[in-house]
């Protein structure tokens, strides 16, 4: 099963229009809501609710905006003098194991539960630049999704993938391995407290290492690189990117069957091979050089295939829009 969601409802206006132009097509269902900025509109979700099958959760935020404590603490290591949240996920991590940061946390998400309780039901739970993954929030959170019966909870486990693309050697895709390397340890911490509370999480998820790269090829070898049967694949779409209002057209993949690539056996195959014979570790420079070579192979030998298994699942009218009359 395969679930596209857009977080930040909230964060915009115009992010909210593009989340609702989005869900129109029937490929968007599921949104994360922020409850507490000026923008949460509850007009425009109201839209989205009235659709039976779109689903709307939570998304938690201690990252910006204001908190929702209506008598600010002094001396808070939440919040500002004016209420406002500068926090950086380092910033969070640093203060987890502090008790009294905890439970101003706590204090927070509950009254944010409570907020976005008083105009819809979530179905799921997550949060703002994945702060919930840091573990001792991760128990706080399972703790109030069970107390408020929200039946799912988002984890962040993501296998590193590669695509045809120079940005897969950006900088910003450096850094974003970095984040993937931290978020699927927490996840592999934080998958059996979800099970305690009797939390339904995700196997996968798709987003993390392209994050500000997100189109329709990085979610597809991202569909690829995740898939197997059975499971349940997670997308966060950044759809004030992907589904801007003022796009030419929408670059989405509906759906696409996970294909082997006897490629990908190969490259792994050859690298460890040149490692157990050193050539690898003579010095860092040839390990790098090496890597990009055997990168390059790769998405050399593999993009013809795939751009005609893009071709047989795209489907575009004559406005650029994508349809579904293929019936997939």
């Amino acid at each position: 099963m395969y679930i596209i969601n857009a977080d930040d409802y909230g964060i915009s206006e115009e992010n909210n229009k593009a989340i609702l132009e989005a869900s129109k097509f029937g490929i968007l269902k599921s949104t994360s809501v922020m409850v507490n900025t000026p923008y949460c509109n509850y007009d425009i979700l109201q839209e989205l609710l009235d659709n039976p099958d779109f689903r709307v959760g939570l998304h938690l935020n201690i990252y910006e905006f204001n908190t929702l404590k209506k008598d600010l603490k002094h001396n808070s290591k939440l919040y500002d003098n004016n209420g406002e949240f500068h926090n950086s996920f380092g910033y969070v991590l640093k203060n987890s194991f502090d008790k009294e940061f905890l439970e101003e946390v706590e204090e927070e998400y509950r009254l944010q539960i409570e907020e976005g309780l008083k105009h819809f039901k979530p179905e799921h739970i997550d949060s703002h630049v994945h702060m919930h993954a840091i573990p001792n929030l991760f128990k706080i959170v399972c703790k109030l999704a069970k107390e408020y019966d929200i039946p799912y909870i988002r984890t962040q486990f993501e296998k590193p993938y590669l695509i045809p693309d120079m940005k897969m050697f950006s900088k910003t895709n450096l850094i974003n391995l970095i984040k993937v390397a931290l978020l699927d340890t927490f996840t592999l911490m934080n998958k059996p407290i979800a099970k305690k509370y009797g939390l339904k999480t995700n196997d996968y998820i798709v987003g993390v290492q392209y994050t500000a790269n997100m189109d329709s090829n990085t979610l597809y070898y991202g569909y690829k690189a995740n898939n197997k049967k059975g499971k349940l694949i997670y997308t966060l779409a950044l759809f004030n990117i992907i589904f801007s209002p003022i796009a030419s057209q929408i670059e989405l993949l509906y759906r696409v069957n996970s294909v082997f690539s006897i490629f990908k056996v190969v490259i792994i195959a050859l690298f460890f091979d040149m490692y157990k014979k050193g050539y690898v570790r003579n010095s860092l420079l040839n390990s790098l050089l090496l890597i990009v070579v055997l990168l390059k192979v790769y998405t050399i030998t593999t993009y013809p295939l795939t751009c005609k298994e893009i071709d047989t699942y795209f489907v575009w009218d004559s406005n650029g829009r994508p349809t579904l009359d293929r019936g997939l």
